[in-house]
């Protein structure tokens, strides 16, 4: 207990010399010459930039005080240390003067920070940010929507709904990244909206945020995005549908049957980064038969749209040997005959397993493939 109320003491006592550094040093006053004898003495800036940094990790209401006064300083460090110091310390008292920076026009401080600064503070309480969400500068209410990007709960939600119809695109961007933290039908449902909003950016900052609330009504407006001219979108739409839905069967129907082939290959190659074709052809050797099932028309439907390279690749490499038969057998029943000729001069590559070269020439050249051909397997 002693020791508590020594360090106590300590920091009072810390904070109380910092603000007295901030308090008594004046901007305004004129430089002076500097005698060889206090050449290397800090400035006077320097000495309230040092103030301002140290009273950032001191839990005090009087460097709290202080550093919101300095907010105001006339030096750019000082103002960015009492900044960074006030977002350290997270007092939700240190909010009125971030505010009314963020509430200016323009500012030196950069917006990132300020934000930052202003998330910290606001941790306990997002609902003291909404006057920025509604400020005429568009400068703070991005930085408004950009805190409650890290903060928004429940309490904010009508605030952001209402700014999720804000014209400036920055703002409906953070609007979705705020809103993807409160689970609410209407979150999704402005999400929804915002998922066919004219600036490519909004929309993949909503289906991002529809991905990770996992909104299972919204796998269609996934699928929809798949088609998106811009690939960032298809990208974070094949990640969304992934989220949603999990990496299903037919999902991977779906984007080939009703969408463009420029969708179909953003959702798989996306969904292969999470080792989507590992899981398949593992799905091979389950003893859960409509998994089985599930995964081997899956896999036939691949092979058939023409997504080669990556599953001959698995014959190669895949552990079990057996699945990789299994695979060879799949590629016989919907192969064309170019991918059987990719097949066979794998077989004929150094890298390719003894077992499973003979198994593609015995399948792909032997008399299994000329009975399948339609062919006399004993040749007169």
């Amino acid at each position: 207990r002693a020791a508590k109320v020594s360090r106590r003491l300590w920091a009072r006592r810390a904070a109380s010399n910092a603000a007295f550094s901030i308090a008594t040093t004046s901007t305004s006053s004129p430089d002076r010459r500097l005698s060889s004898s206090s050449a290397n003495r800090p400035s006077a800036t320097s000495r309230r930039v040092r103030a301002a940094t140290r009273l950032g990790y001191v839990h005090d209401l009087r460097g709290v005080f202080e550093l919101a006064r300095a907010t105001g300083d006339g030096s750019l460090e000082v103002r960015m240390a009492a900044v960074l110091g006030l977002g350290r310390l997270q007092d939700p008292r240190g909010l009125l003067a971030l505010v009314t920076i963020a509430s200016k026009p323009s500012s030196e401080i950069p917006d990132f920070t300020l934000a930052a600064a202003l998330a910290g503070c606001a941790q306990k309480s997002p609902g003291s940010l909404a006057n920025l969400l509604r400020a005429r500068e568009t400068r703070a209410r991005v930085i408004g929507t950009w805190a409650l990007s890290e903060v928004a709960d429940r309490t904010v939600l009508r605030y952001l709904l209402a700014a999720a119809r804000d014209p400036e695109p920055e703002v409906r961007a953070k609007v979705a990244r705020a809103l993807a933290r409160i689970d609410h039908p209407q979150s999704i449902e402005a999400l929804h909206r915002m998922a066919g909003d004219p600036i490519w950016f909004v929309r993949v900052r909503a289906l991002d945020a529809l991905g990770k609330l996992q909104a299972r009504s919204e796998e269609e407006t996934a699928l929809a995005s798949l088609g998106d001219k811009v690939r960032e979108v298809r990208y974070r739409a094949a990640t969304a549908l992934r989220q949603v839905g999990g990496t299903r069967g037919d999902l991977v129907a779906k984007a080939l049957a009703a969408r463009s082939r420029l969708s179909f290959d953003s959702l798989i190659s996306e969904w292969d980064r999470e080792g989507f074709l590992w899981l398949l052809v593992a799905g091979l050797s389950t003893r859960d038969f409509p998994s089985f099932l599930q995964s081997r028309e899956t896999l036939k439907l691949l092979i058939g749209a023409g997504v080669v390279r990556a599953l001959t690749h698995l014959i190669l490499v895949y552990p079990d040997v057996k699945l990789r038969l299994r695979l060879l057998r799949l590629f016989l029943e919907v192969s064309s005959p170019s991918t059987q000729e990719e097949l066979i001069a794998l077989a004929d590559g150094p890298r390719c397993d003894r077992r499973v070269a003979a198994a593609i020439k015995r399948i792909l050249t032997g008399p299994d493939a000329r009975r399948s051909a339609g062919v006399n397997p004993s040749p007169a």
